[in-house]
């Protein structure tokens, strides 16, 4: 990557596919829709869901039963048999936000070094869904997790956020790198480009 001076963002949309209830390493889904990450030799990813009943979180990735125990934790620290209030969805709604609170809520940071995320060697990305039926009932996420992805490029920093959120707030310099990955066809939208 060519050295450059000052800040520069896209933004594109990923998905992820749906999950069910529980935690699920997503580490290798989120490189696969993020090669630009290769690209980058010092910066920042960070994943942001705009949701508040599921959580993204760090966590182990080596033996795969962790995934099962995180969920019987959860389950026992925040059971569904409480007399909740905010019970409007069923009894796994104010449980979900409960949990989410708990595990740190719906973002994550990881630094990015010589075009690889710097994760420990057994972290991976979780992506954890705390509701049995996740947000199917009010949004069109019925088929998968739409997710918003913008890249903050420098000769140093780069930022990906990521969202479940439809409505996109677009904040964007005009960059040869952008432009760049637009050619490349990873982002299909020009109107992506706008100075700020």
């Amino acid at each position: 990557m060519t050295s450059a001076t000052g800040s520069y963002w896209f933004q594109r949309i990923i998905t992820l596919k749906k999950k069910s209830r529980g935690c699920h390493y997503v580490t290798d889904e989120i490189r696969k829709a993020l090669p630009e990450i290769g690209q980058v030799q010092m910066g920042i990813l960070h994943l942001f869901i705009q949701h508040t009943s599921a959580t993204l979180t760090i966590n182990e990735s080596w033996d795969p039963s962790v995934t099962t125990d995180m969920e019987m934790v959860l389950n026992h620290l925040v059971p569904e048999s409480l007399k909740y209030k905010h019970n409007c969805e069923g009894a796994d709604d104010m449980p979900a936000h409960a949990k989410q609170a708990l595990l740190g809520g719906p973002s994550i940071t990881i630094p990015i070094t010589n075009g690889q995320l710097a994760l420990g060697t057994w972290q991976g990305i979780w992506l954890c869904e705390h509701r049995n039926s996740g947000c199917m009932f009010l949004f069109d996420f019925i088929i998968s997790y739409l997710c918003l992805v913008s890249v903050s490029l420098t000769h140093c920093l780069s930022i990906i956020c990521i969202s479940r959120k439809k409505t996109i707030i677009f904040f964007s310099y005009t960059n040869p790198f952008a432009e760049a990955f637009y050619q490349r066809g990873a982002i299909k939208d020009p109107n992506l480009f706008s100075v700020n």
